[in-house]
């Protein structure tokens, strides 16, 4: 082999040996970015993670600014509607028309069961039918019984209560004047809540005054008065 083949050969060797290089180098350049890419990639998950953190934090901090802040409504105060105070007069008149009721027809499911048994009133019922009814008459009967010894009970309590209406009504009629109302009255506040303020403060000065009486039972009665007065 000539001298000039051999220097061809080794040009050639040099040149693959070159290529080789740069195709090694540009795949080692390849993973170094994908490998920078990566992280930078975590980093923006990891950043928008903590951007929608704070979104939802400052959210829930703006809803505990507004129930903090929140005002009273009439509402608030007085209940949903459907716990209304009842006086023991009203008790006892529900309670007593409701045993009248259900002793009327205990007794009589009572007397027609009795009836039937010794051949007075002729139904052609089963055995089964006459326990059924006895059993419904004498829950009625049962019924009948408690819910008339828990009217006696109201009853009892109505001439206790009669007693501090009488006083609370004195009590308003003497203290509570428009010019009162005005003193107490809050321009930054509706309508609705000043009146739950009234009666906020009407209630506390009475109670201060008189701590035995029932809260429901004087504020029953400071309603009614603002409601008639004012």
């Amino acid at each position: 082999m000539s001298k000039k083949n051999k220097k061809s050969n080794t040009s050639n060797k040099k040149n693959n040996q070159i290529t080789n290089n740069k195709e090694n180098n540009s795949t080692i350049n390849k993973d170094n970015n994908n490998l920078n890419k990566e992280p930078t990639s975590s980093i923006d998950k990891e950043t928008n993670t903590t951007k929608e953190s704070e979104t939802i934090d400052s959210t829930t901090s703006t809803e505990v600014k507004d129930i903090d802040t929140h005002k009273p409504t009439i509402n608030d105060f007085m209940g949903n509607g459907n716990d209304v105070f009842t006086t023991y007069k009203s008790k006892y008149e529900n309670t007593m028309s409701s045993a009248i009721i259900l002793l009327f027809f205990g007794i009589l499911g009572i007397l027609s069961t009795v009836g039937m048994l010794t051949g007075f009133i002729n139904l052609n019922l089963s055995a089964f039918q006459h326990i059924f009814l006895t059993t419904l008459y004498l829950i009625f009967f049962a019924y009948g019984i408690v819910s008339f010894l828990k009217a006696l009970d109201y009853k009892e309590m109505i001439s206790t209560e009669n007693t501090m209406e009488d006083t609370i009504d004195r009590y308003l009629e003497n203290h509570i004047t428009k010019e009162y109302l005005d003193s107490i009255h809050d321009n930054s506040m509706s309508e609705e809540e000043n009146y739950v303020l009234y009666i906020e403060k009407i209630q506390a000065m009475f109670l201060n005054e008189n701590p035995d009486f029932d809260k429901e039972l004087v504020e029953y009665h400071i309603d009614n008065f603002l409601n008639e007065n004012f």
